[in-house]
C-alpha cells in the first residue's frame, strides 16, 4: 500500500470485517436512519472501512455472470468488485458520521479502473472510503472511493459519486453530472450501425438485489418505489453498467485490462423497459457508449471505455 494509504489508516480509517449476518443489522440501521434521521449537510470528515483478504465465491461469481449476461472466461468481470464492496459502502452510509440523510440519495457517476485480469481464487482486500463532498445546484455530492488489492498489489479501484438532493426537487428528472459529461457527442441516430437492444424486468432487479445485497426499496417493488418518490420501480445503475459491458463483449468489443470504464447515470430506468445501447469506436483508445429507453428515448447512461495501455 502507498504511504498515503498507510497515513489514511492511522488518521481516518476504521477497520471492519463485514460478514453476511451483519448485513441484516446494517439494513435495520439504514431503515431507522431513513425514517428518523433527516439531517442535511453536517460537517464532513473522511472515513472508511476495510475487509480482510478473502477469495471470491465462485458460485456468486457465476450467478453474477449469468444475471448480467457475461461469458465467464476464468477471470472476474470489470464491474464485479463493485458488488463485492457493497457491504462496506452500506457500512459507510449508515455510519453516524455520514453527512446527509439517506432519503433521496441518487447514484450519478461511477468510474472503474482495472489494472490487470483478476482470478476468482485470488485473496482480495477491499477498502471503501468516503473521500469528498461538494455542493452543487441540486444538493450535495459525495464520493466513495473503493480500492481492491491482491496481496500488496492494487488491482482495481473505483469512484462512485452520489447526490443528496435538496428538498422539493423532482427525483424522476435527469441527474446532473458531477463534472462535464464527455460522452454526449455520440451519434444517437437510430440507423447507426453499432446498436443493440435488450430488455430489463422487475425480476432482474430483484435478483440483482438478492445477489449483491442492495435492497434499496426502489429496486424491489413499484409500491415501495412510489413511497420513495419515484413513479415506478427502477433497475440498479450498476446493473445497467455491467449489462452494457457484457452486451458489448458479446458483440466482439473486448478491451483488456488495464482499462477505465466510466459512466454518468442520467434519467432513471423504470421497469419493465427495453433499452437501446449504442457505441462508437475512438480510434485505438477505446469507445464511447450511450444507453437509452427504446420507447421514450430518455437517456439512462452515457460512458466511455478506455484502454489505458494505448494512451501511454
Amino acid at each position: 500500500m502507498s504511504s498515503q494509504d498507510k497515513q489514511l489508516d492511522k488518521n481516518t480509517l476504521d477497520i471492519a470485517l463485514i460478514s453476511p449476518p451483519s448485513m441484516v443489522a446494517l439494513y435495520f440501521k439504514a431503515l431507522r436512519k431513513l425514517i428518523f434521521n433527516r439531517k442535511h449537510h453536517q460537517q464532513f470528515t473522511p472515513y472508511g472501512y476495510q475487509t480482510g483478504a478473502s477469495p471470491s465465491s465462485l458460485q456468486q461469481l457465476l450467478r453474477y455472470c449469468e444475471l448480467c449476461h457475461f461469458e465467464y472466461n476464468g477471470s472476474i468481470p470489470a464491474t464485479y468488485p463493485h458488488l463485492l464492496s457493497f457491504s462496506l459502502q452500506l457500512k459507510i452510509v449508515t455510519d453516524s458520521r455520514f453527512p446527509v440523510s439517506l432519503a433521496g440519495l441518487v447514484h450519478t457517476k461511477n468510474i472503474i479502473t482495472q489494472y490487470r485480469p483478476i482470478a476468482p481464487n485470488e485473496a482480495l482486500t477491499i477498502r471503501c472510503v468516503l473521500t469528498e463532498t461538494r455542493g452543487c445546484d441540486k444538493g450535495l455530492e459525495f464520493d466513495i472511493e473503493t480500492k481492491v488489492w491482491s496481496c500488496e498489489e492494487l488491482v482495481w479501484e473505483s469512484v462512485s459519486t452520489n447526490l443528496s438532493r435538496k428538498q422539493n426537487t423532482d427525483r424522476n428528472k435527469e441527474n446532473p453530472p458531477s463534472r462535464k459529461d464527455a460522452y454526449s457527442n455520440i451519434n444517437t441516430k437510430k440507423e447507426q450501425a453499432n446498436a443493440l437492444e435488450f430488455s430489463l424486468s422487475p425480476k432482474t432487479a430483484r435478483q440483482y438485489a438478492v445477489l449483491g445485497g442492495d435492497f434499496n426499496p426502489i429496486h424491489i417493488h413499484w409500491c415501495l418505489a412510489r413511497l420513495m418518490g419515484f413513479k415506478d420501480m427502477l433497475i440498479h445503475g450498476m446493473y445497467s453498467k455491467a449489462r452494457s459491458l457484457a452486451e458489448l463483449e458479446k458483440q466482439g468489443v473486448k478491451i483488456k485490462p488495464p482499462l477505465r470504464y466510466q459512466v454518468n447515470f442520467k434519467t432513471p430506468a423504470f421497469l419493465p423497459s427495453t433499452m437501446c445501447l449504442r457505441w462508437e469506436r475512438k480510434k485505438e483508445s477505446g469507445l464511447v457508449l450511450y444507453l437509452d429507453n427504446k420507447r421514450s428515448k430518455k437517456p439512462h447512461l452515457s460512458g466511455e471505455i478506455i484502454a489505458l495501455e494505448s494512451l501511454e
